[in-house]
């Protein structure tokens, strides 16, 4: 017993779980290409403070295509963050393909770049 408390001792300060699954097919035209879940879990002593931070975090995340016909497809993919610290996100992109001949692809996406969300302008 005494091991297994100095080994959470140790352990119980940072703990980290993720797991994602690939290639999940619902039908012909549903696809979720990953689906993923993890969590964060950070105990921070302050050197101002005589009190430890505890802080956690749940994150989850998924990437899906639809194809709406041969030269049609929206493909997707978002994630979204809790955190104790309430400093939760989401963030979410698409994008409409449309296959106009056999090497000409046309592609139009929302937002154009993740840093959209975060930059005043984003990277041309």
């Amino acid at each position: 017993m005494k091991s297994f408390l100095i080994a959470f001792a140790f352990l119980g300060p940072a703990l980290q779980a993720h797991s994602h699954i690939e290639d999940i097919e619902i039908s012909d035209e549903l696809k979720f290409e990953k689906v993923y879940a993890g969590f964060d879990i950070k105990m921070i002593l302050p050197n101002d403070s005589l009190y430890p931070l505890e802080l956690a975090s749940i994150k989850l995340g998924t990437a899906l295509n639809l194809s709406l016909s041969k030269k049609v497809s929206i493909y997707s993919h978002g994630a979204i963050q809790w955190s104790s610290n309430h400093n939760s996100f989401a963030i979410a992109a698409f994008v409409l393909s449309i296959k106009l001949t056999d090497k000409l692809k046309l592609r139009v996406r929302l937002p154009l770049t993740a840093t959209t969300f975060t930059r005043a302008h984003p990277i041309t």
